[in-house]
Parts: structure tokens; sequence; C-alpha cells
């Protein structure tokens, strides 16, 4: 086997090692995001359970037990406000989700 040979599969090499890093860590993003997204959910009802709190302490609350839940390699990733940024999205949908189903239930009276 000549040198190139040589040095071509130990590239080759490296290159399948990093690929399979960046995809490990891809995967572990994606699943610590979805859990976050089911969290979230929860927490934001917990929090509005708490009715002495504005909705910003009830936001920051919810943030605040949500990064207990990262592991510390993902919290460079999931940063306060990209936490905040999910809690507020969900919490939206949540509350479209709710005004639609009353409508239909009125419609259905």
């Amino acid at each position: 086997m000549s040198d190139i040979d040589t040095t071509l599969k130990t590239i080759y090499n490296i290159i399948q090692s990093l690929w399979n890093i960046i995809l490990v860590g891809l995967s572990l993003y994606i699943f610590i995001r979805s859990t976050l997204i089911a969290k979230i959910a929860g927490y934001i009802a917990t929090a509005e359970t708490e009715v002495e709190l504005t909705g910003k302490e009830k936001m920051a609350l919810v943030v605040s037990w949500v990064k207990d839940l990262i592991p510390r390699l993902f919290r460079v990733l999931f940063t306060d406000k990209v936490i905040e940024l999910m809690a507020q999205n969900i919490y939206d949908d949540m509350k479209k989700y709710r005004e639609n189903f009353i409508k239909k239930n009125e419609k259905l009276k």
C-alpha cells in the first residue's frame, strides 16, 4: 500500500469520526429540545396557578425550572433568552388553542 492510500484512509477515518460526532451532537440537541418543549407546557400550567405573580415573574420561574433540566454542555445553546422564546411560543400556542376550543364549544351550544 502506498503512502497516499494510507493518508487517504486516515483522512477518511477522521472525517467519518467527525461526522459521527456531529450527528450524535445534533441528535442530543433535538432530543433535549423536544423534551424541553413537553416540559415547558407543564411548567407554564403550573406557573399559571401562582396568582400572586406577574407575567414576567411567571416566565422567570418557568425559565429557571427549565434551566435545571438542561445538561451543562447544552446551556450554551439553550440560553435564558432561547428558553424564554420557546416558552412564549408555547404559551401563545396554548392560548390560541384554548380560544379556538372555547369558540367551537360556544357554537355547539
